[in-house]
């Protein structure tokens, strides 16, 4: 056995006990920039209740060209999280993580220097960004996310997307 490496550990075959396989390779693809946007996320995703109320209670004003890069945002998290869903090859779970790699980086540069004053769809987009940065610094970049966990994400990406809509309704008005 290598050094550091436990029993097991090492998996093999086609699929079965191997932590990675073809449909955790969005992983491979998210998992270290979603880490990383753990570590960069700002803290009113995980803030106090009244914290949160009290921000939320202010109108915040998006800043410009923050809703089409939420959008954006939004939309390549959720084709990439569905295709794992759908059993897609690593290849196209890989293509979709590289896709989706500088909408985050654009969307967390942009719009998260200044936490407090964020729209609520913010902290939601966050939220998806630290839970899946969370998984795959536990379970490895290349682990496959559970049923569960996936269908948790994409109910948290169609909170966010709703969310969105309403501001964008609100800034209309």
């Amino acid at each position: 056995m290598a050094p550091g490496r436990a029993a097991g550990a090492r998996g093999g075959g086609r699929g079965g006990a191997r932590a990675g396989g073809r449909r955790g390779a969005v992983g491979a693809g998210l998992g270290l920039l979603a880490g990383a946007a753990l570590g960069a996320a700002p803290a009113p995703a995980r803030a106090a209740p009244a914290a949160v109320a009290a921000v939320a209670a202010v109108a915040v004003v998006a800043p410009k060209g923050y809703s089409e890069a939420a959008g954006k945002l939004a939309e390549g998290l959720q084709g990439a999280l569905e295709l794992e869903r759908e059993g897609a090859s690593e290849g196209e779970l890989r293509r979709a993580g590289e896709q989706t790699k500088p909408l985050i980086r654009d969307f967390l540069g942009k719009f998260g220097a200044d936490a407090r004053a964020v729209p609520e769809s913010y902290r939601d987009l966050s939220g998806v960004l630290g839970d899946l940065g969370a998984f795959y610094r536990d379970n490895g970049p290349r682990a496959s996310l559970p049923a569960d966990k996936l269908e948790d994400l994409l109910g948290q990406l169609d909170a966010a997307r709703a969310q969105l809509a309403r501001e964008d309704q609100e800034a209309a008005r």
